[in-house]
């Protein structure tokens, strides 16, 4: 779905209802309203993780100004000024009461931004894995990605953290050798593979290419009686908008995640 706000066409997604029955009457339920890291990613990283919320408050899902779905490519309007003052139209627009913000990351500041500038309209605001303007300690993030992530990670932390410069082909380096270290448990490597493989289908799109990829990644779990089980996800990504010279920087994104039977 979605909304036109501040003259930017904002996606949103909605999970639950916002009414449950209490006995004779209807109960309404808290909104929680999931503002998403990034930049330049989407509300998918919160699903399906939050759907267990959904029996006891509506989920949102939102994609910032010039994000995911979102529109907004002007980079005039890419700033925590104007991302807070969109979360503050689009719940006057959707006539949220008091919603409990949820951001992490990038979304974290953006939360900071709307609660700073408007802090009569939450309800609640729960922070993780953010600050205020992400430009504190920029030495020790370099050294921290040295660290642990070896010389190409700190070189490249160094670009982006104290020179501001990252191409796409850093960022396809960042995704490889950076990435990976954003979590003390490594991730999988099926995963980054499928980044990757997103990443060079993006370019090829951008060079008029196929604009649709599909990646299946296998992953076996082991369940509650300790039977093993396999996981099969299949990723299908359709371009939703036109390349342009900042589109190309971006990184690739999927629009649909299933599991397999």
């Amino acid at each position: 779905m979605f909304v036109e706000v501040n003259g930017s066409k904002l996606f949103f997604d909605v999970e639950g209802t916002g009414l449950v029955p209490d006995g004779p009457t209807m109960r309404a339920k808290p909104t929680l309203l999931l503002l998403h890291g990034g930049p330049d990613f989407d509300h998918t990283l919160y699903r399906p993780a939050f759907s267990a919320l959904a029996d006891i408050a509506q989920i949102i899902y939102l994609d910032h100004r010039g994000n995911g779905r979102s529109s907004g490519d002007d980079p005039k309007t890419w700033n925590l000024a104007q991302w807070g003052d969109d979360v503050r139209a689009f719940r006057d627009m959707l006539g949220i009461e008091k919603p409990i913000v949820y951001g992490a990351s990038f979304g974290g500041m953006v939360a900071l931004a709307y609660a700073t500038r408007h802090p009569e309209h939450p309800g609640k605001l729960m922070l993780v894995s953010t600050e205020a303007a992400g430009t504190s300690h920029p030495e020790r993030r370099v050294a921290l990605f040295e660290r642990l992530g070896g010389p190409e990670a700190g070189e490249l932390a160094r670009r982006r953290f104290l020179e501001g410069k990252l191409d796409a082909e850093d960022m396809e380096a960042w995704e490889r050798s950076a990435f990976p270290v954003y979590t003390r448990r490594p991730r999988d490597r099926s995963y980054t593979r499928l980044h990757r493989t997103l990443s060079q289908a993006q370019h090829r799109h951008c060079r008029g290419q196929t604009t649709k990829v599909s990646f299946s990644w296998s992953k076996r779990l082991r369940n509650e009686v300790d039977q093993r089980v396999e996981l099969r996800l299949k990723f299908t990504h359709i371009s939703p908008r036109p390349c342009s010279p900042v589109a190309t920087q971006r990184p690739f994104r999927w629009s649909r995640l299933e599991k397999m039977a």
